[in-house]
């Protein structure tokens, strides 16, 4: 039994990200058994909602490997395993009370666990192959008593807290993999997508929704060196209702990307002095460009497009968007292909203004859907107006240069 009363917030610490944690945490230090593996849970005192994260590095130096906010059986408390860990290496064990309101005592135990109890595929170095079919053949696996990864980065959508088991796929000749999900147990997934080996993965992408089914997960990636290994991790969102759910692998038919799939095919747009020339564009068939995002949003299924600036500003308009999605995104930069900057917008809503532009200088538009998932066949018609001086749409007939000026 230990206290967190009179704790205060520890600062220069990642948050732990779950169990609403603003401060008055208390910390411990536990060495890694021979085995690797090792479980921490927690029980009841004057607490009686608790939240743990657990940290590897050192203590000046601290990367967050796993957090938890009721998985105990101890009423709201937390539990965390974690296996594959170093042997003989430290971690760090942060505690805190949910919302920092009701401090005081609470009980804690670290134990080196058995682990028969966890999926086969836990770990990416075990992980189940996908055969990928002509289309989508649901297989049932389960993720029930599966522990966090560690050593990966991490998926950075749908709320992963742990809990993650592991599939593998070929790619196949196309060079194009879909991979969707069904609910069973778990009615809200996660999934992530990475290339590499099993012990140096690189993420390629993340979905928490993609799916026609429900809260779960899809994913397509395309362009990808046939033969090839890629790495799926599936998760629960919140890692709090764990067990079965279906996934395919399967080669799907994908649209032959668009002329303006990166930024050097962009497509041109002339910008008048008033008004707009309307362009029809589409993301069917785009895939991901290598040209950093610098946005929000995940750019894999993004078109370019390109203007030079005829006033010292300018309006963007996404109109008539229609498709599989209406969220699109669209970011502007300037420079040169591969080497935009910082993006000078970046813009969720359909709609977005730019100032300071150069006069005579080129820009480049960024259109794509917000969403993860690449099998989009949205349209959309994109407006482009110069605004400014002799520029404001709407209100203003004619613009001519000082030279033109007579007097009489």
């Amino acid at each position: 039994t230990y206290t967190n009363a009179l704790a205060t917030a520890s600062a220069g610490v990642p948050v732990p990200g779950c169990a609403n944690y603003i401060g008055g945490d208390v910390w411990f230090r536990i060495v890694v058994p021979a085995s690797g593996n090792i479980a921490v849970d927690m029980n009841t005192g004057v607490m009686t909602d608790g939240g743990m994260a657990i940290y590897s590095g050192t203590c000046g130096s601290l990367a967050l490997v796993a957090c938890d906010d009721d998985n105990s059986v101890n009423g709201l408390m937390p539990f965390l395993q974690l296996t594959g860990q170093t042997p003989g290496a430290s971690l760090w064990i942060r505690v805190w009370e949910y919302g920092n309101d009701n401090n005081g005592t609470f009980s804690i135990c670290a134990y080196n666990p058995s682990v028969a109890g966890a999926p086969a595929n836990d770990n990416p170095c075990s992980a189940t192959p996908l055969t990928v079919n002509a289309s989508c053949s649901f297989n049932t696996y389960t993720n029930a008593g599966a522990t966090a990864t560690s050593g990966v980065t991490a998926p950075g959508c749908a709320n992963y807290l742990g809990g993650d088991v592991w599939f593998t796929v070929t790619v196949p000749a196309s060079g194009n993999v879909a991979v969707d999900m069904n609910t069973g147990v778990i009615t809200d997934a996660g999934m992530a997508i990475y290339s590499g080996s099993c012990a140096s993965l690189t993420l390629l992408a993340c979905d928490d929704d993609g799916s026609v089914n429900g809260a779960m997960s899809y994913l397509l990636i395309s362009g990808q060196t046939p033969g090839s290994t890629l790495w799926i991790r599936v998760w629960e969102y919140g890692n709090d209702n764990n067990g079965t759910f279906s996934i395919c692998a399967f080669n799907p038919v994908v649209a032959p990307p668009p002329a303006n799939d990166n930024c050097t095919g962009a497509t041109s747009v002339t910008v008048p002095v008033s008004g707009c020339n309307s362009v029809a564009g589409s993301i069917a068939g785009a895939t991901m460009s290598s040209q950093a995002n610098g946005c929000s949003g995940t750019a894999n299924d993004d078109v370019w497009y390109s203007f030079v600036a005829t006033s010292a500003g300018a309006s963007i308009n996404l109109n008539n968007v229609a498709g599989t999605t209406t969220d699109l995104y669209h970011s502007v930069y300037a420079g040169t292909c591969g080497v935009p900057g910082a993006a000078l917008v970046c813009s969720d809503p359909n709609s977005s203004t730019l100032t300071g532009l150069t006069i005579g200088n080129t820009y480049f538009v960024r259109v794509f859907s917000y969403g993860s998932t690449s099998a989009q066949t949205t349209t959309f018609d994109l407006c482009i107006q110069a605004t400014g001086p002799c520029g404001t749409p709407n209100n203003q007939d004619y613009c001519v240069a000082p030279a033109q000026l007579t007097q009489g």
